[in-house]
C-alpha cells in the first residue's frame, strides 16, 4: 500500500502479490467543497485488509494549530474502497497514524495545549482506547496492553486507562520509527549525525541492532511480528531478532511480507521544485527532465499521463516501473469527516464602535454583506487579477530594490475597471528599512509567496491571466472552525483571519471597527488593493517580512544567523520562523522569551532522518515532515514547478519547445554548490543549554508550562562559519529595471474562440448589464432578462458574529467564458448538506424580459470549469408544465448546449441547482448565460 496526492485527494493505491502487484486505486481521501490546491497526508496497513490515514489540504501544514490537531482521520478498506471517516482530528506529523498488524489497531496522535490526545481503533474504525496526557509524546504504537511511544529521551509505555507514563529504556536522543516485533520493540535512536537501530526485548536497556548515517537507516513495520531495515547500515546483527534487513533506499515503503519496495509516489498534475538548478550566472538549466509537483490549476490542464510507480523486488534486486492506468476513486470524497479542525476558543468579539452597523445577510445577493473582512468574495466588480509566475517574480526583484513604482506598472485596464486608480505599491508601503541595513533577498521572499499561496493572488480555479474571486482561504474567510460537519460550515465572522492574496496578507486588513485584537485596519484604499492586485500585496508582504526580521533584532531580543548578512537566504531563518509562528517578546521580567517550539528543527514532530526540503522532488508531496522556514528555504534553493512558462507578452510557452522552463522562479546560487544542501541547520542547531535542551538533555516536559523553557532566544547560531564563501546568494531574473510582464494568455497563436451565439439570439446574463471582468472573451454586454441567485438559511445560525447564508462560500467566479464571466459552485446531495432549500444549496434563475410563445433554449458552457455530468435545468412557464433537463457540462470548450424547444405560456424561466442525485461536492455546475425567440440563450 502507498499514497499518492493531487487537488482531487489523497489517492490510496494498493498491489497484491496474488494479482503480480498490479496497482490500483481504492480510495480518494478529502472532504466535499473543501478548497485545495493538493492533498496531503499520511497512511500505515492496519492488516492486510485495512489501513489508517490522515488527511488534509496542504496549506493546513501554514497553520500550526492544524499541523498540529486538525487533519481528517478515516480507517479503509482495501479491499471494497471503503471509507470510514473518524470522529476526531490528529496531526500531520509524519509518524501520525501509527499501525500494529498483530493487535490490528492503529493510535492516531494530536497535540493541542501542550498536551497529547492518544487515540487507539480497531479495523472497523472503532475508538478502542482514548487518552490524553501532559506533554509531547510522539511516534505512538499500539501494543497489547498499551501504547509504546517516545517521551524525551525515553522510550516509554503510556497506559490508555490511567494514564500513566513508564519508562522503558533511556536513549540518546528521541527514539522514532518504533516498531513493535515479536521478539520486542525496535526503534531508531541517534547521537549527532548517526542513527542506530536498537531493540528494546523487556529488560531496562537496549541493544544495537545497526548503525548507518542519520537519513540513510530506516525502519518499516512488517505483519506476522516483523521489522524491515531499510537503507545503508554497518556492523547490523540481526540475528535472533524478528527485524530483517533489506537493500532498498531507506524511505521505501514496504510491503507486508517485505518482498516489494516502493519509492514514494509523484502524481502528474503535482508540481514540484526543480531537482538540481546550475547556479544563476553560470547558465539557468536543468540538468534533468522535468518533474511536475507544485499543483497546477489550469481545469484544461488534463494531463493524461498516468503515474509510474518505481519499486523493487526485494529477493532479486529487480527494479519494477508501473504505472496506474486509473487514479480515479469516488470513495472517500463522497461524504463529511464527522469530525473537522478544532484550532481554538473563541476570539474575544471586537466592539463595533468604528463601525455603523453591519448590512443585513441577504438571500439573494452572492456578496456576504455581514462578512467581518474588508474586501468581499463573489463581488463581480472586485475581481483579483491571477498573475503568471513571470509577473510575480518580477514583481519580486522591483519590490527588493524599492522600484515596484507606478512608473512601471501598466495603469488601466483591469485596474481601472477595479476602481484601484493609479497603484503605486510602495508608494502604499514603502520598501521597509532592516535594521543593521541592507534589504531582503529575492528568493527569500518568493520562497514565502511559494509556500503561503502557490503563488497565486487569486483563487485557485482561476488560471493565469483570468480574473477570479480574491485569493481568501475559505476557512479564513469565514471563520470555519466547528468538531463536526455541521459545525464546520456555520460562519463564524469572529474567527475570520482574513488572509488575501499571494502572501496571505492578514494584518490590517478586516473591516474597520471588527479588528482582532490589537490591529489596526487599514485604509479601505489600501485594503482593496492588498485584495486584488498582486503587486501590492507583494509589497504588503514584503513590509511584514522585514518587520519579523528586525523584531528578532531588536536591543534586548536579539536573534541573529550565522554572520547576519541579510544578503545570505540562510540569515533569514529566524526571521522566517516568527513569521509563520511569532514571537514571544521579551517583556523584561525575568520570563521566558523567544521563538516557538513548534517551528525549531529538534521538535520531534519532525523526522529528524529528513533532508533538505526539495531535494527530492517528491518532497512537495509530503510537506508536513519540515518546519515552515525549512520549506521556504527549500523553495528558495530549488524553486517550483510550474508546468508552463510565459513570455515577456504574457504568451504561454509548451513543453518540448525551444526555451520552456517552467521554474516558477529562479532559484539562489552558491559558490560551492555542495552547501545548497547546508541551507537546512543541524537538527541541534536551535537546541541547546541556552533553552534547556541541548543533546544531552532533549524536551522531556510533564506539564504544560515547560514547553516555555524551549523557546529559542540564544543571540546568534552558526552552522557555516564562513557565510560569505558558503551561504547562498540571490539570483536576479529582471536586472534592468521594467514595466510589468503581459498577463497571461493560454493561446500561442490566434484569438480565442468565446463561443459567438446566433444573430438575434435574446441573451441573459448572470451578471449586470456590461460588466468588464477583462476575459479575453470581453464584458457581458446587454442582456435581455434577469438573473438571481437564492441562497437558504442554516436556521441554527443565529447569534452575535454568526453568518445564515453558508453556502456563499461554495460559490465561485471566474472571468472567462463567453462574455468573460461565469459562477460555478459545487454538486450536492442530501448527504453533503444538499437538497431542497438545504443549506448548502444554491439557486440560480434566469428570467426572460419578455414574452415569447416558442423558444428554443441554449445553456452556454465555458471552456474551464464545467464538471459535472448532471446539471440540472428546469425550465418553467412552459405549456403543460415544468421540463428538466440533465445536462453533462465535459465539453472543455466554450459552447452552446440546446436544451429543448418549447412553447411557453408563462414568462420563461430557467432554473439551475446545485442539488443533483450525485453530488459529492467535488464537481462544479455553472451559471453563465442563456436564450431567442427562435433562440433563448442563458448565461
Amino acid at each position: 500500500m502507498t499514497t499518492a496526492a493531487d487537488n482531487e485527494g489523497l489517492k490510496v493505491l494498493t498491489a497484491d502479490s496474488k494479482d503480480a502487484y498490479q496497482w490500483r486505486t481504492v480510495a480518494t481521501l478529502a472532504e466535499p467543497g473543501m478548497p485545495a490546491d493538493t492533498w496531503i497526508g499520511n497512511s500505515c496497513a492496519i492488516d492486510r485488509d485495512h489501513a489508517a490515514v490522515v488527511y488534509a489540504p496542504r496549506t493546513f501544514t501554514n497553520k500550526p494549530d492544524l499541523m498540529q490537531g486538525g487533519a481528517f482521520t478515516a480507517v479503509v478498506d482495501l479491499k471494497t474502497g471503503q471509507v470510514t471517516k473518524l470522529p476526531f482530528t490528529g496531526s500531520l506529523a509524519y509518524f501520525d497514524p501509527s499501525c500494529n498488524p498483530e493487535t490490528r489497531t492503529a493510535a492516531f496522535t494530536a497535540f493541542r495545549d501542550s498536551k497529547t490526545r492518544l487515540i487507539t481503533v480497531n479495523t472497523n474504525g472503532k475508538t478502542t482506547t482514548d487518552t490524553t496526557v501532559i506533554g509531547q509524546i510522539t511516534s505512538a504504537v499500539p501494543t497489547k496492553d498499551g501504547l509504546v511511544a517516545a517521551h524525551g529521551r525515553h522510550l516509554v509505555h503510556v497506559a490508555p486507562r490511567s494514564r500513566t507514563i513508564r519508562r522503558l529504556a533511556a536513549t540518546k536522543g528521541v527514539p522514532f520509527d518504533i516498531r513493535p516485533t515479536r521478539t520486542g520493540i525496535a526503534f531508531l535512536d541517534r547521537s549527532g549525525s548517526t542513527a542506530y537501530a536498537r531493540l528494546w526485548n523487556g529488560t531496562g536497556t537496549s541493544s544495537t541492532l545497526a548503525s548507518g548515517k542519520l537519513g540513510d537507516l530506516a525502519l518499516e513495520q512488517g505483519s506476522e511480528g516483523r521489522a524491515f531495515l531499510t537503507g545503508n547500515s554497518t556492523d547490523a546483527k540481526l540475528a535472533g531478532t524478528a527485524v530483517t534487513r533489506l537493500d532498498v533506499r531507506a524511505d521505501a515503503e514496504v510491503s507486508s511480507h517485505g518482498r516489494l519496495a516502493v519509492d514514494p509516489v509523484l502524481m502528474p498534475g503535482v508540481r514540484a521544485g526543480l531537482n538540481r538548478i546550475g547556479n544563476a550566472g553560470k547558465g539557468f538549466t536543468r540538468t534533468e527532465p522535468s518533474t511536475r509537483t507544485h499543483t497546477s490549476h489550469d481545469p484544461t490542464d488534463g494531463d493524461p499521463t498516468p503515474p509510474t510507480i518505481t519499486s523493487v523486488a526485494t529477493a532479486t534486486g529487480e527494479k519494477i516501473n508501473q504505472t496506474v492506468a486509473d487514479t480515479t476513486s469516488g470513495t472517500g470524497k463522497e461524504s463529511f469527516s464527522p469530525a473537522l479542525p478544532t484550532t481554538g476558543k473563541s476570539g474575544p468579539t471586537p466592539e463595533k464602535s468604528g463601525l455603523a452597523a453591519q448590512a443585513a445577510a441577504d438571500p439573494h445577493n452572492p456578496v456576504d454583506t455581514d462578512r467581518w473582512c474588508s474586501i468581499p468574495r463573489n463581488d463581480v466588480k472586485a475581481l483579483a487579477l491571477q498573475p503568471t509566475p513571470n509577473q510575480v517574480e518580477w514583481a519580486v526583484n522591483m519590490a527588493i530594490r524599492g522600484e515596484l513604482r507606478s512608473k512601471w506598472i501598466t495603469q488601466g485596464g483591469w485596474r481601472s475597471q477595479l476602481g484601484l486608480a493609479t497603484v503605486d505599491p510602495q508608494g502604499l508601503f514603502p520598501a521597509p528599512e532592516l535594521k543593521g541595513g541592507g534589504r531582503i533577498p529575492a528568493q527569500v521572499l518568493l520562497g514565502v509567496l511559494a509556500q503561503e499561496s502557490n503563488l497565486w493572488q487569486a483563487e485557485g480555479g482561476a488560471i493565469p491571466g483570468q480574473m477570479g474571486n480574491p485569493q481568501a482561504a475559505i476557512a479564513g474567510f469565514y471563520g470555519h472552525k466547528g468538531e463536526t460537519s455541521d459545525a464546520y460550515w456555520r460562519i463564524n465572522w469572529s474567527q475570520s483571519d482574513c488572509g488575501y492574496g499571494v502572501g496571505q496578507v492578514t494584518d490590517g486588513m478586516r473591516l474597520a471597527g471588527l479588528e482582532k485584537p490589537g490591529e489596526t485596519s487599514l485604509s479601505p484604499t489600501k485594503q482593496k488593493a492588498v485584495a486584488l492586485d498582486y503587486t501590492v500585496n507583494i509589497a504588503a508582504s514584503m513590509y511584514i517580512l522585514a518587520d519579523k526580521w528586525n523584531q528578532v533584532h531588536t536591543p534586548g531580543q536579539i536573534i541573529t544567523i550565522n554572520n547576519d548578512d541579510p544578503s545570505k537566504p540562510e540569515n533569514w531563518f529566524a526571521a522566517l520562523w516568527n513569521y509563520n509562528l511569532g514571537f514571544n517578546e521579551n517583556k523584561g521580567d525575568g520570563k521566558p522569551w523567544g521563538l516557538g517550539w513548534y517551528n525549531n528543527p529538534a521538535n520531534p514532530v519532525y523526522p529528524p532522518s529528513r533532508h533538505p526540503f526539495m531535494t527530492d522532488p517528491r518532497d512537495a508531496a509530503k510537506p508536513q515532515n519540515w518546519p515552515y522556514q525549512e520549506k521556504v528555504m527549500g523553495w528558495a534553493a530549488w524553486s517550483m514547478d510550474t508546468g508552463y512558462s510565459y513570455s515577456s507578452d504574457g504568451r504561454q510557452d509548451w513543453p518540448g519547445e525551444s526555451g520552456f522552463s517552467s521554474a516558477g522562479f529562479r532559484p539562489a546560487w552558491w559558490v560551492n554548490e555542495g552547501q545548497r544542501d547546508r541551507v537546512k541547520p543541524p537538527l541541534d542547531a536551535f537546541c541547546n543549554t541556552t533553552n534547556n535542551c541541548d543533546a544531552a538533555n532533549p524536551p522531556d516536559c510533564p506539564d504544560a508550562a515547560c514547553y516555555e523553557k524551549y523557546w529559542w532566544r540564544g543571540s546568534n547560531v552558526t552552522w557555516k562559519s564562513s557565510c560569505s564563501i558558503d551561504c547562498g546568494n540571490e539570483s536576479i531574473k529582471y536586472v534592468t529595471l521594467r514595466t510589468e510582464p503581459g498577463r497571461g494568455h493560454r493561446l500561442k497563436y490566434g484569438t480565442p474562440d468565446c463561443g459567438a451565439a446566433p444573430a438575434g439570439a435574446l441573451i441573459v446574463e448572470s451578471i449586470p448589464d456590461s460588466t468588464d471582468t477583462y476575459s479575453d472573451c470581453g464584458s457581458s454586454g446587454t442582456d435581455a432578462g434577469t438573473f438571481q441567485f437564492t441562497f437558504y438559511p442554516n436556521p441554527a445560525a443565529t447569534g452575535p458574529g454568526l453568518g445564515p447564508y453558508e453556502a456563499k462560500g461554495d460559490l465561485h467566479q471566474i472571468g472567462g467564458g463567453h462574455g468573460g464571466h461565469f459562477w460555478y459552485a459545487h454538486t450536492r446531495d442530501t448527504a453533503h448538506l444538499g437538497g431542497p432549500g438545504a443549506r448548502m444549496t444554491i439557486d440560480g434563475t434566469w428570467t426572460l424580459g419578455r414574452s415569447v410563445e416558442w423558444a428554443r433554449v441554449f445553456a452556454h458552457m465555458p471552456d474551464t470549469g464545467a464538471h459535472t455530468q448532471q446539471a440540472r435545468y428546469v425550465i418553467k412557464g412552459v405549456a403543460g408544465g415544468d421540463r428538466h433537463r440533465y445536462v453533462n457540462t465535459h465539453f472543455s470548450k466554450n459552447t452552446w448546449v440546446e436544451l429543448g424547444v418549447y412553447r411557453f405560456t408563462g414568462t420563461p424561466r430557467v432554473v439551475l441547482t446545485n442539488t443533483t442525485d450525485d453530488g459529492t461536492a467535488d464537481e462544479d455546475p455553472l451559471w453563465q448565460r442563456r436564450t431567442r425567440q427562435a433562440y433563448w440563450m442563458i448565461h
